[in-house]
């Protein structure tokens, strides 16, 4: 459905609204179709164009539409299109819904009459009402080709100060107001993800110390049972599997977990001590002692990364802080110049 030409946009749109400039999510086959007529459309302009130079030329003041002034492409007569369920030449769709002018004089009887119903009757266009109807075709191709996706020619577009997004009409006001609450939303996106990320980090980074404050108890007791180091081992399904799967605060991991944090170690302990629990092996002291090791390392690297991500925070903070002072220092000079309005009113 073609989007109307002749909506104005709200002097100040109720709220603060995020607009995220994708288009209207229109599918390939309709994306074809519309940049078709776009194309279409521009033939029409340009026709209008050269007509009204022709007619210039000749010192005339008017011409109709059907005319031999302008000179109408074949195609525009030829192809369908659907508007409110009616189907119609690309041509009686333009004239009819776009310029809002009878193309030719047609019978009561005829189908086509019922299209330009309401308008005003056949007859000659002056050469300003002919570039009106030109500025109307460019309205309507700004705000058409805003309903595509951005990468196929849409996105924010604008004609004669009108701006355009997702086939919606926005004054500038409006635009300034949708856009910055969209970078606005995006931030308080961007940092509530960062957020939760440090406090899963943080959370995990505290349970792998408990892992290794369990282990490190496990390999005193086992010390003190066995007490030659050269014949003492470990059971690597209570000693590890038992002690990372173990749930604490309601929080329970997998050993895969750790392995895969792991592996950014050469010759990972952790996956040793991991596939000699799924095997039902036992592990060396020095074995169990480099698991251990290893262990405090990952914790000391989540504390490193941790500290980076949460100065990323504060400086996606500090962005949001800035966005919400433009859009409330642009709030305030709305509701200055709606007073303003009123006192003039009064």
């Amino acid at each position: 459905m073609p989007v109307s030409t002749t909506a104005r946009a709200s002097t100040y749109r109720s709220g603060l609204l995020a607009t995220e400039v994708t288009g209207i999510g229109l599918s390939g086959t309709a994306v074809d179709q519309l940049q078709r007529e776009l194309e279409q459309t521009q033939t029409l302009l340009d026709a209008i164009t050269l007509a009204v130079d022709r007619a210039r030329a000749a010192a005339v003041n008017g011409f109709t539409a059907d005319s031999a002034f302008l000179d109408i492409p074949t195609e525009l007569s030829t192809t369908t299109r659907l508007h409110n369920g009616i189907s119609m030449s690309t041509l009686d769709f333009l004239f009819s819904r776009v310029i809002q002018r009878t193309f030719e004089q047609l019978p009561p009887s005829s189908p086509r009459a019922a299209l330009y119903a309401g308008l005003p009757d056949h007859g000659a266009l002056s050469l300003h009402e002919w570039s009106d109807a030109a500025q109307k075709l460019e309205q309507y191709m700004a705000q058409a080709r805003s309903r595509l996706p951005v990468g196929l020619g849409g996105g924010i577009t604008m004609d004669q100060g009108v701006w355009y997004v997702n086939g919606e009409r926005f004054n500038m006001a409006e635009l300034f107001v949708a856009v910055r609450m969209g970078n606005f939303v995006n931030t308080e996106a961007q940092m509530s993800r960062a957020i939760e990320q440090v406090n899963t980090n943080n959370r995990f980074a505290r349970d792998v110390l408990a892992m290794v404050v369990d282990m490190t108890r496990i390999r005193a007791q086992r010390a003190r049972d066995v007490p030659d180091k050269n014949i003492r081992t470990f059971d690597a399904d209570t000693g590890f599997k038992d002690v990372v799967e173990k749930t604490r605060d309601g929080r329970s991991y997998e050993m895969s977990d750790l392995e895969t944090l792991g592996a950014r170690f050469p010759n990972s302990s952790i996956k040793v001590a991991a596939d000699a629990a799924r095997s039902g092996s036992t592990l060396s002291l020095v074995e169990y002692v480099g698991a251990i090791d290893e262990m405090r390392k990952l914790f000391d690297t989540l504390n490193a990364e941790n500290q980076v991500a949460q100065l990323k925070t504060e400086s996606i903070q500090n962005v949001r802080s800035n966005l919400l002072e433009s859009i409330s220092s642009m709030l305030r000079s709305f509701r200055a110049e709606v007073s303003a309005v009123r006192r003039n009113l009064t």
